[in-house]
């Protein structure tokens, strides 16, 4: 996992963790190369460590990168930065159609549809590069503030094959076993009907809030997809129309070549589901139904034969009356039927459209676009509207079906316009004299990007406020730099302090005395390096800058200890540890150094870790538990805050990851006073 303040790729700086997933963890970030947020998927550590599986994720993000269409949320980078395989998507602000079917569940037949379309738009573009989702979920599907469905999470797709195999993660199939299809469950050949099995369990979920498989284990709900039907929709939401349930059933087929073959075909389907007019028979099936008389209805007729036989016996032969009767049944039964069969086919011819091939409407406006569709007696649909910065206002930028389709005459055509992108104007607030955590906060929380600069000040609070750079009052669109100018206290001339590894008390003594420190605390402590009475360890390691007037303790050496070999080994000479620990400092330290050229010809943000710890006059202070830290970086050209927090006394060390470029000191400061100054390279 990142923490926040992290820079990946030398541009995208995490700001928050947004959720995770089977395969990676997702964060909010910013891109400081063009201003703006965006959303980072990193892959998690078991699958970086698979070459192969490495291999296919990088290519999948590569293919994903090429889609580009308004269902689909797009992937702007691809890249590897500090051990970590990210791809980098468009940042939504909106919610997961999860989200929205939790909270709203079940949705109506017409929304329903219409975000089915929506996402299989965008399938049928990632689909017409050969690319197939695999794990198509509400959870994978986001809402816009406009109601504009994209569908993200294109990170286990992948760029068809000859095989069409399904990639394998330490022998797991992937995808959500809940919307996955009977061949991802297999472990089968997928291609573009598994996304559309997928995308039909959506829609019955919407339809009904409910799954179509639930079981204890994973296991059992992939054997049910495997194995057994889906329930009809109208068991457990009796008013769906026979049509759209009709459609759910047919791509929901355990068998690939009984569902819709292309996302298109179902989208007219769909289509014609929402324009259909269902014509309901008066009765209908009353008239031809068999009715049942009770046996006093019976009695009734009976009797009333009996009158008109008494009656009429002798008007007419029996055989006669029998062939007449018998000819007003035959002529009875015709004549219904003959009256049925004319409602279904008036019905039916009524239905029978001529079919047309859609027109080229995007660049047009809507006013434009519909005398084309009139022509053709189609009826265009305004669905929504997207910013743009070069296109112009009410020009349509997408249509659905696309240029050159087939459909029936009075059908949809819906598109989404162009909209300008509306400039928000945010009066900038006087954060002059506040602290500089508080004041950043402020203002990233209205939208703007917060560049912070020190400078020194002998009457003002350390991390106040001293000026803002443009000032308050002023109006700035969102995504604006505000430059802040902060107290660094009054001017501290830091002391290099000495290395005293080596030396005796005296000369100590004079070398601390000839920079303005003094010595502290004398403590003995065995060693066996270093002969008795020279110091083996310092309170302040070697070219820390702390301030005039700092006493340094020392440990002097007692000289070797004779001691057993078990003892030995049971009481290491911590000393010698800590020496060797500094030289081995040293070493690092020059190692950076010899590259701290070129990053700085290069201006490379380079993360390096760095261990916060309270100073013993600090730590022995009972009276006290938090401590304001500030840590700043500076360089000969400028000093930056990498670091302002509040602590607690028991969180020390503190571990942390700074960011910066090039060499120069860590100035590190505990409420407000500087403790010392530390050379550093990034």
């Amino acid at each position: 996992m990142l923490t926040p303040g992290i820079i990946l790729g030398q541009r995208y700086e995490i700001l928050e963790k947004l959720g995770s997933g089977g395969m990676s963890f997702v964060y909010k970030a910013k891109c400081h190369k063009l201003r703006r947020f965006v959303a980072i998927k990193i892959l998690k550590e078991e699958l970086s460590r698979d070459e192969e599986f490495v291999k296919k994720f990088k290519a999948e993000a590569l293919a994903a990168a090429s889609l580009s269409h308004p269902n689909i949320v797009g992937v702007l980078d691809v890249g590897k930065d500090q051990g970590f395989n990210y791809f980098v998507m468009e940042y939504i602000e909106g919610k997961t159609l999860k989200e929205l079917i939790y909270t709203e569940g079940p949705l109506s037949e017409k929304q329903a549809i219409n975000y089915t379309i929506q996402i299989l738009s965008g399938l049928k573009h990632a689909h017409s590069k050969q690319i197939i989702h695999r794990d198509i979920k509400p959870q994978n599907i986001l809402i816009t503030s406009d109601e504009i469905l994209k569908v993200t999470d294109f990170g286990i797709a992948r760029a068809m094959n000859s095989d069409g195999a399904t990639i394998v993660a330490k022998n797991n199939t992937i995808g959500s076993v809940h919307y996955f299809s009977p061949e991802q469950a297999r472990g089968g050949y997928v291609n573009e009907t598994s996304d559309l099995y997928s995308c039909g369990i959506v829609l019955f979920e919407m339809l009904t809030n409910k799954l179509p498989f639930e079981a204890d284990s994973h296991i059992s709900v992939a054997l049910q997809h495997i194995n057994e039907p889906i329930p009809r929709p109208s068991l457990l939401r009796s008013d769906i129309s026979p049509d759209l349930e009709q459609i759910i059933l047919k791509v929901t087929n355990k068998k690939q070549d009984k569902r819709y073959q292309k996302a298109s075909e179902m989208i007219i389907d769909l289509q014609n589901t929402i324009n259909k007019i269902h014509y309901n028979f008066i009765n209908s099936d009353n008239i031809l139904e068999t009715k049942i008389l009770s046996e006093a209805e019976n009695k009734i007729i009976q009797k009333s034969i009996g009158k008109n036989k008494s009656r009429n016996s002798d008007e007419l032969p029996t055989i006669y009356k029998f062939i007449v009767a018998l000819s007003g049944i035959v002529f009875s039964i015709a004549l219904l039927t003959f009256g049925a069969f004319w409602i279904f086919v008036k019905d039916d011819t009524s239905t029978i459209l001529k079919v047309v091939s859609v027109p080229n409407i995007e660049g047009k406006t809507v006013q434009e676009a519909s005398m084309l569709a009139a022509e053709k007696n189609l009826i265009i649909k305004e669905v929504g509207q997207q910013e743009t910065t070069d296109i112009k206002s009410g020009t349509i930028i997408s249509q659905i079906p696309q240029p050159n389709e087939v459909i029936k005459e009075n059908d949809l055509i819906e598109v989404i316009t162009a909209i300008e992108r509306q400039v928000e104007l945010i009066k900038l607030p006087d954060v002059i004299g506040i602290n500089s955590a508080d004041a950043q906060r402020q203002l990233e929380k209205k939208g703007f990007f917060v560049k912070v600069i020190r400078k020194s000040s002998p009457t003002i609070e350390l991390g106040k406020v001293i000026k803002q750079i443009p000032s308050a009052d002023t109006e700035l669109e969102k995504g604006e730099i505000i430059t802040l100018e902060v107290s660094s206290g009054p001017t501290i001339n830091f002391i290099e302090v000495p290395n005293l590894y080596g030396q005796t008390i005296q000369q100590a003594q004079i070398n601390l005395r000839n920079v303005g420190l003094a010595l502290g605390s004398i403590l003995e402590s065995y060693s066996n390096t270093f002969e008795e009475g020279k110091i083996i360890s310092q309170g302040v390691q070697p070219e820390r800058g702390v301030e005039k007037g700092t006493a340094i303790d020392v440990t002097i050496s007692l000289g070797q200890e004779d001691i057993s070999l078990e003892d030995a080994i049971l009481n290491f000479d911590l000393d010698d540890l800590s020496k060797m620990e500094y030289e081995s400092n040293f070493i690092e330290e020059d190692f950076f150094d010899i590259n701290s050229s070129v990053i700085n010809a290069l201006d490379i943000l380079v993360t390096k870790p760095y261990n916060v710890m309270l100073p013993k006059e600090l730590s022995n202070n009972q009276n006290k538990d938090f401590f304001h830290v500030i840590i700043m970086f500076q360089t000969q050209e400028e000093e930056i805050t990498l670091f302002d927090s509040i602590l607690q006394k028991e969180q020390f060390p503190y571990p942390l990851n700074l960011t910066a470029s090039g060499k120069g000191n860590l100035i590190v400061y505990f409420d407000s006073k500087a403790w010392w100054n530390d050379p550093f390279s990034f």
